[in-house]
């Protein structure tokens, strides 16, 4: 009872104080959270998709990218696989035919040769069998690319009535390898080639030929002919001269074959080529033929050098004297006949000695009253009357002739009981590594030299006959007898091709120079003066080609 009260005063005093009962707090918030829940899932269906969702997509393009590049390498290498074992078993064909080629011409050079034994004539049997035998040869040597069908014939007609006859000699073709480079911009006629014919007998053993080989097959065959018209035009880009001379092998010799002759040679670098070497033969001095002593004395650094059209031996390539070889030189020029001695460098140039005097000095030159670079070096050395003695050869001056450019001494060389006369000219306006301001000079001394050494060759036919002793050659020099040297023999032989033929291959006569000594002609400049040259000297030419050399001229056999 008297809890009632006590209830009813305190949910009065709730209601009182405005406060809301639990119930309703409750259903209230049952119907908020249902409402938010019901923002939350509107919300969900506009919200854009994760990271993960949208790469998917592109991680799958990825992967099928990859599938692909895999499966082409692998097509590839299946590919790859296929041809090697393809190729293979065509060589093993190849192999197998080969060896059934082989074994059918040997059972068919046995059954020639068992037909062949039972005739009668005995020389029939002996050219049928060779015949046979050597086309058979060819036959199964030569390699496929080379290889012509062979042409069986029918029976012999010869007397025996059998046998077989094979097809003649099959000869392949020659491989030409064109050049490239100047030779077609130029229109030449005659293009650089290198000839390489296989011989039949070897055909089996041929490879791949060697630097000192393809060096001589390029020198020996390459060529570029001008006409008169080409020769003109040719200087008009002197840049392509320039690239067709640094294409030329230099071809020098990096060893020669006498012990002990460093002590002979200029320059440690410039040697003689060993094919074309001149040996001299020293005075009797009791040394055994053939010793190192002897290969010694004969030692000189000199080469011999071809003319127009291959004359053989028609010059002498050699290095200035060196104070021990001037002996040597003399003994080369009285041994080989020597008619002309062109002399083409000062003694000395920029303080270096080029050259020791080997003609005779004036008598004041030898008291030392001149040094030997003096300005007045030409006039003071070899006056008409001096005498010099090298060895057991006596040499005098017989008379000077100043010409333009150049300087001719007459010579009277004696040994023993014989005289003979030589021309000396000297050159002494060419500077080293260099060329002249203008060619007019060198060609002068060029037609005279060859005008004097056709007469030498003509006074020597006319005292031998056709058994002449020797060659005559001219001798030239300059230092170390490859630069000027060459330069003044390219002229030379160019300017004798030009007068006969019409026509001028300075790139052949170059290197037919340098096969036969090292390193002729030795900068680019040079090859280009050698042109100038022989425009120069093609200015006086006629319009027929052989009247100016034509006196002259007289092509040895």
């Amino acid at each position: 009872m008297e809890n009632g009260p006590g209830k009813g005063t305190a949910g009065q005093k709730t209601m009182a104080s405005g406060r809301r009962p639990d119930s309703e707090l409750s259903k209230e918030s049952a119907s908020g959270s249902s409402a938010e829940n019901v923002i939350w899932s509107e919300k969900r269906l506009f919200k854009q998709p994760g990271w993960y969702e949208w790469q998917y997509p592109v991680l799958f393009s990825f992967g099928v990218i990859a599938v692909g590049f895999v499966m082409l390498l692998w097509f590839k290498s299946q590919m790859l696989l296929s041809k090697k074992k393809k190729d293979c078993e065509e060589l093993e064909s190849m192999t197998e035919a080969q060896d059934i080629a082989s074994q059918t011409t040997n059972t068919a050079v046995a059954a020639a040769v068992s037909e062949e034994v039972h005739s009668s004539d005995c020389w029939k049997l002996q050219s049928t069998s060779s015949a046979v035998l050597e086309t058979c040869i060819a036959e199964a040597q030569l390699p496929e690319a080379l290889r012509q069908s062979a042409v069986v014939a029918g029976p012999s007609a010869s007397t025996s009535g059998v046998g077989t006859r094979f097809a003649s000699e099959i000869r392949p073709e020659p491989i030409r390898i064109k050049a490239k480079g100047l030779l077609e911009r130029r229109g030449s006629s005659a293009s650089l080639t290198i000839d390489l014919h296989p011989s039949q007998e070897n055909i089996s053993t041929l490879c791949g030929p060697t630097r000192e080989c393809s060096t001589d097959e390029y020198l020996l065959s390459a060529g570029n002919m001008l006409s008169r018209l080409q020769l003109r035009k040719c200087l008009e880009d002197v840049h392509a001269l320039h690239r067709e001379f640094w294409e030329i092998p230099s071809n020098h010799s990096e060893h020669v074959g006498v012990a002990g002759s460093g002590f002979k040679n200029r320059y440690k670098s410039i040697l003689p080529n060993e094919r074309t070497r001149v040996q001299i033969s020293p005075p009797n001095s009791g040394m055994v033929p053939g010793s190192a002593e002897d290969q010694l004395a004969c030692y000189i650094n000199a080469n011999y050098i071809r003319g127009y059209d291959g004359e053989d031996k028609a010059y002498i390539a050699t290095q200035g004297p060196l104070p021990n070889t001037i002996t040597d030189f003399w003994l080369m020029v009285w041994g080989e006949g020597v008619p002309v001695i062109v002399m083409i460098t000062r003694f000395v140039e920029t303080s270096k000695c080029k050259c020791e005097p080997y003609i005779p000095m004036n008598p004041q030159q030898e008291d030392g009253e001149s040094p030997p670079d003096s300005p007045s070096l030409n006039q003071s050395l070899g006056g008409p009357g001096s005498i010099g003695k090298y060895g057991d050869i006596t040499v005098i001056v017989e008379r000077v002739l100043p010409k333009d450019g150049y300087v001719v001494r007459e010579l009277r060389v004696q040994r023993g009981d014989e005289t003979r006369l030589i021309q000396h000219y000297w050159y002494d306006t060419w500077p080293d590594h260099k060329t002249p301001d203008t060619a007019k000079s060198i060609v002068e001394l060029v037609r005279e030299v060859e005008a004097y050494r056709q007469k030498s060759l003509s006074d020597l036919r006319k005292q031998y006959g056709d058994n002449v002793p020797r060659k005559a050659p001219v001798v030239v020099h300059c230092s170390a007898g490859i630069g000027r040297t060459g330069c003044f023999l390219a002229v030379a032989i160019g300017t004798i091709q030009l007068a006969e033929e019409n026509n001028v291959d300075v790139l052949g006569i170059v290197c037919r120079l340098r096969h036969d000594r090292g390193g002729m002609v030795q900068t680019a400049e040079q090859y280009e003066f050698i042109h100038r040259a022989l425009c120069e000297f093609e200015k006086t030419l006629p319009n027929r080609s052989g009247e100016v050399f034509g006196k002259y001229s007289n092509k040895l056999s």
